[in-house]
């Protein structure tokens, strides 16, 4: 499957970057500040409905919502969520970075016993 995908990085960073990403950052806002997980996740479910339904952008409703606010609206930013994204093996720019280095050196190993393999 991978051999055949096409990578459209516009899409890719669109993606990325819509406000609703942003919904399981916004939760564990939420979380971290002693709201339990199942009424963070009504809140921000409500307020991605109320977005999706063209009640507003996200951004707005969050610094709006009396739990959440200006604080919690920056999350919402295009790239927040993807560079929250810190933990080895995630999605993020460093542990990417960290992946594809790990990848590189493999590669340098696998092309090395190969060559010695044809000497």
């Amino acid at each position: 499957m991978i051999a055949t995908a096409t990578w459209v990085p516009e899409r890719m960073q669109a993606a990325a970057d819509a406000e609703t990403s942003s919904a399981t950052d916004l939760a564990e806002w939420l979380v971290q500040r002693g709201t339990p997980f199942r009424d963070a996740h009504a809140v921000v479910g409500a307020l991605v409905r109320r977005t999706l339904a063209g009640d507003g952008a996200l951004r707005d409703l969050v610094a709006a919502h009396p739990a959440l606010g200006a604080d919690a609206a920056a999350l919402v930013a295009p790239g927040v969520s993807v560079r929250r994204r810190i933990t080895p093996g995630g999605a993020g720019p460093v542990p990417v970075a960290t992946q594809i280095e790990r990848f590189r050196a493999r590669l340098a190993e696998l092309g090395a016993a190969v060559t010695a393999d044809v000497r």
